[in-house]
């Protein structure tokens, strides 16, 4: 199989190219040659978009994105009614700061997996990203009608409330999250819950970026840095607004730029 190097685009700047495959990579590309060599295209459909899956999942953290969605997109021709395999190539798709594509595949799999709850979550995402509010406000309500974790319906929460405050709808917002408590179980992580009380007035922006023993420190950079950011805009301060994305984009620059925060931090900084 051959190699796509990851590019430059008017998005984002992927930073790591040429990257070597892994051992396991180049063992997948075998087997899914092999398969590519048996006649009846209806063999080998279920093992082909398998491997393809896996082969995006082993690359992906070799920060070979662009690999990652050819791989899925393989996957789409082969298989072009799996929910899963849109799914995953929008999020694909969202670390490489393309939002427009990323929205049409998520769009794409809430008619093939409407049960799936982070379909719903990612489509409301890029929505809000693109300036659809309205779209981005229908597919939360979606998501919102899916039984989950309380820990995502705080993430949930964070993107509804910044939706209707950026549509100047601000009593709603603060209706959406009167019930918000501090004791609140997030299973190991409080990302959400800090920006959420900080909307509140419980916590200060400082006091928000910061995530006591945090597991994930890196993805915390961009979630609370993008979250923070969000609450100056919709307060009307956009000095520290600006301020806040380029802290962001600067501290995460080297290991987070994948991440969705990262990307759409980015994406807004380019456009102000």
């Amino acid at each position: 199989m051959r190699h796509i190097t990851n590019v430059s685009h008017k998005a984002q700047v992927i930073p790591k190219a040429d990257v070597p495959f892994s051992e396991e990579v180049k063992k997948l590309d075998q087997s899914i040659d092999e398969l590519y060599g048996k006649w009846n295209y209806y063999d080998i459909l279920p093992d082909v978009c398998d491997l393809l899956r896996r082969r995006s999942d082993l690359v992906a953290p070799q920060h070979l994105v662009r690999e990652s969605i050819w791989s899925l997109s393989k996957a789409i021709l082969f298989d072009p009614l799996s929910g899963v395999n849109f799914s995953m190539r929008g999020r694909r798709y969202i670390n490489s700061g393309d939002f427009a594509l990323a929205c049409a595949d998520f769009a794409v799999a809430s008619r093939l997996i409407p049960e799936n709850w982070y379909v719903w979550y990612h489509l409301g995402l890029c929505n809000l990203i693109l300036g659809n509010y309205d779209l981005a406000e229908k597919a939360y309500a979606q998501c919102a009608n899916i039984p989950t974790t309380l820990s995502l319906r705080a993430a949930l929460l964070n993107w509804q409330w910044i939706t209707l405050m950026r549509q100047g709808r601000r009593e709603e917002a603060a209706q959406l999250i009167e019930e918000v408590d501090a004791s609140w179980n997030m299973d190991g992580t409080d990302n959400y819950l800090r920006l959420l009380l900080l909307y509140k007035g419980e916590l200060t922006p400082e006091e928000a970026m910061t995530v006591p023993n945090d597991p994930e420190p890196i993805l915390s950079v961009t979630t609370q840095g993008f979250g923070v950011a969000n609450y100056y805009r919709v307060n009307g301060d956009m000095e520290n607004y600006k301020k806040t994305l380029d802290r962001t984009l600067e501290v995460g620059r080297e290991e987070a730029w994948m991440c969705f925060g990262w990307a759409a931090a980015e994406y807004e900084r380019k456009r102000l």
